[in-house]
């Protein structure tokens, strides 16, 4: 059930042919907390590169 919500949201995009990450960041009360983050068309590496930026960050807050 937790995981619906950003499946929608990445599946939508898909569908408009627009890339999509959903990525793990940190736990709140222990619920995960994720970035699901969407692009514009051939913005792939882009936002591939943003997600990497975002969670490394937080990886080495909270690591």
């Amino acid at each position: 059930m937790v995981r619906a919500a950003p499946l929608r949201l990445t599946c939508l995009a898909s569908l408009a042919g627009l890339p999509a990450v959903v990525a793990p960041l940190l736990r709140v009360r222990s619920l995960p907390v994720g970035l699901c983050a969407l692009g514009a068309r051939g913005t792939d590496r882009a936002l591939l590169d943003f997600t990497a930026s975002t969670t490394e960050s937080r990886s080495s807050i909270h690591g």
